[in-house]
Order: structure tokens, then C-alpha cells, then sequence
């Protein structure tokens, strides 16, 4: 909702305008505090996720599995020899 949407919903009462300012003005005080709740949480998140990153391989799958065949070929020349 739009705060002059609020405003005109609790016109529409017999509230007195000292009330419906009061009302109104705490309105956007609390969007502003889930705003920055929100934005803290994300915040959170996205530390907790670079932290987490960390550990991500560094190369591609064909790469691995390249230096895989070599080792095992390195490997299985070394056993041939006597």
C-alpha cells in the first residue's frame, strides 16, 4: 500500500487529523524498519554465501578428468618398469 492510500482509508474514519498523522507517520516508520530488515537479511545471506564459496572447484570437469588420465597413464608407465 501506498502511505497516501493509508492516509485515505483512515480519512474515511472519524479519526481526528492528529490521529491519522500519527497513524500514517508510523505507517512509513515501520516500512522503513522491514525495509532495512530486509536488506540486513540479504546482506547476511550473501556473506554467508561468499564464505561458503570458497571451496568451489577451480577448474573445469574436462580438466580434472584430463589430469586424471594423465596420472593414471604416468602411473601405469612406472609399473611396466622392471
Amino acid at each position: 500500500m501506498v502511505n497516501s492510500d493509508v492516509r485515505t482509508i483512515i480519512e474515511a474514519t472519524d479519526a481526528e487529523p492528529e490521529v491519522v498523522e500519527a497513524l500514517v507517520g508510523n505507517y512509513e516508520e515501520s516500512q522503513l524498519e522491514a525495509l532495512r530488515a530486509a536488506l540486513f537479511a540479504s546482506a547476511i545471506i550473501v556473506i554467508i554465501a561468499l564464505f561458503l564459496s570458497r571451496k568451489l572447484p577451480t577448474k573445469r570437469v574436462d580438466e580434472i578428468a584430463a589430469e586424471t588420465r594423465e596420472a593414471e597413464a604416468a602411473m601405469a608407465a612406472d609399473e611396466d618398469v622392471p
